[in-house]
């Protein structure tokens, strides 16, 4: 198998233009001339800001290109596997071995971690026992077809993200043996592109932006170096001034404060503010948009976005940060999805449906499930369960144990399938699609992750181990101990 040590080439410095991040989800049309006066507005009062990011020099930086997946046609992945189930003659996929599964060896397998395959890489954690019993724990990389492109060398601290890659590059832990301290990101044939050696605990990308901690001068304060909240795209510019801003004292020195990036949806995406503690929201380029003045926020959704204020009450608010429902909740409610939102009444008891507008459209339900495709699970009483349409019909009764699990964060709308009890369902028919796993977790670029009964060759017992199926059930990749 090939493996490449992780070759340093280091670039000392970095463009630190004030750009928007990368990717078509978030471009953004112009603003109006109103909006453009507050952008200037906004920016005088971060200039100091900007002034600490102007203080590194500006490099071009070359990276690889984007990594572009093989199309696998235009039918979905439920379809895909009815097509091979029938093919193999059998009533559901199981995992199996075949001659083209590709074998790769770690030293430890009990409890292995490693993450799905992300821009056509995973990292995969090798553990190493020394003969006292003490561990090293390092990453590495593998491609699709097993070879470990990147050593197993790389460490995380206990708070940072197992490294994903995202449009070629990937933040890691800096290697102390030839860079020291910081955070570097690293292309795919491990060079590294850019070295921060004051930033620390650096998120994966998430819609082409980072977050993390960096020591910077503070112009408004003398320019004595202070913690900043960061943000970074994917050529490891240092981007959204509007909200990177020295952190208090307690929350520099507790990085598990550090709140990840979230998602761009419905054109805002919610920050956190950590001079106050509150959440708000941005836009695609940084610009803030609703002002962090919540406790916790959930992510649009339809439109609209629960809000925690400071009375710990849900609210809904529209994308211009206005009431969108005049009713408040104590417990939080779940997301619109079809123009439908759960939520609970103060006790607890019960749970029901409303509208847009706060009507309600079915009341009193022990339990109840977001529409998926006009059609949600539902419970009147713990062993009364219903399969309810979007007129609020109840169609059919449901098995005892069904509506507790197949819930929507279970389902892939655009593959047709539910992932339910390790075993993988057409979500129109409920038929099983693949079974025999034991865990498995959504199926991304062509392949999920699963733990799976083993028989290996010659002499030895059936044992579990851990590795990636495809969509024929096909073992594409297996995880496995040396046998000396």
């Amino acid at each position: 198998m090939k493996k490449l040590l992780l070759s340093v080439i280091l670039c000392s410095s970095v463009a630190m233009g004030i750009t928007s991040c990368g990717g078509g989800a978030r471009r953004r049309a112009a603003k109006e001339s109103e909006e453009q006066t507050a952008q200037t507005e906004q920016a005088d009062l971060n200039g100091g800001v900007n002034q600490a990011f102007r203080m590194h020099a500006d490099l071009p930086l070359n990276l690889p290109s984007e990594y572009a997946p093989a199309a696998e046609g235009n039918i979905t992945l439920a379809a895909f596997m009815k097509a091979a189930k029938e093919e193999q003659g059998v009533p559901a996929l199981k995992p199996h071995i075949t001659e083209n599964t590709k074998k790769v060896y770690v030293d430890q397998t009990t409890m292995l971690k490693y993450t799905q395959f992300h821009d056509g890489l995973a990292a995969v954690q090798n553990i190493k026992r020394n003969d006292y019993g003490h561990t090293n724990n390092t990453w590495g990389f593998i491609d699709r077809e097993g070879n470990v492109v990147i050593d197993f060398i790389i460490k995380t601290s206990v708070q940072g993200d197992i490294p994903e890659f995202y449009d070629g590059v990937a933040w890691i832990d800096a290697p102390s043996n030839s860079l020291g301290n910081g955070m570097a990101l690293i292309d795919k044939n491990a060079n590294v592109v850019v070295h921060y050696p004051d930033l620390h605990h650096c998120t994966n990308f998430v819609g082409g932006v980072a977050t993390g901690y960096m020591r910077l001068p503070n112009p408004a304060n003398g320019n004595k170096p202070e913690t900043f909240n960061v943000y970074l795209d994917t050529r490891g510019n240092l981007v959204f001034p509007a909200i990177s801003k020295p952190l208090p004292q307690y929350t520099v020195y507790n990085f598990f404060t550090l709140e990840k990036p979230r998602p761009l949806c419905d054109g805002l995406s919610a920050y956190h503010d950590y001079t106050n503690n509150s959440w708000g929201f941005i836009d695609a380029e940084g610009n803030i948009v609703i002002p962090a003045a919540y406790r916790e926020v959930q992510d649009f959704s339809e439109g609209l976005a629960a809000v925690k204020d400071a009375e710990d009450m849900w609210w809904f608010i529209d994308t211009k940060g206005s009431v969108a429902i005049e009713q408040s909740f104590r417990r939080e409610p779940k997301p619109f999805q079809e123009g439908v939102a759960i939520v609970s009444r103060r006790d607890g008891q019960s749970s029901l449906y409303i509208d847009k507008t706060g009507a309600i459209l079915y009341d009193d339900l022990h339990y109840a499930t977001p529409f998926i495709d006009g059609k949600a699970f539902i419970s009147k009483k713990i062993a009364e369960n219903y399969l309810l349409d979007r007129d609020m019909q109840t169609l059919s009764p449901t098995g005892k144990g069904e509506v507790g699990g197949w819930r929507a964060e279970n389902y892939d709308r655009q593959d047709g399938v539910y992932y339910f009890r390790g075993s993988v369902f057409a979500a129109d028919t409920r038929e099983p699609l693949l079974t025999g796993i034991i865990e498995h977790e959504y199926f991304r670029e062509g392949l999920a992750k699963c733990l799976f009964r083993y028989k290996p060759d010659g002499p030895g017992e059936q044992q579990y181990t851990y590795g990636f199926v495809n969509p024929r059930g096909e073992i594409e990749i297996i995880f496995l101990v040396p046998e000396f």
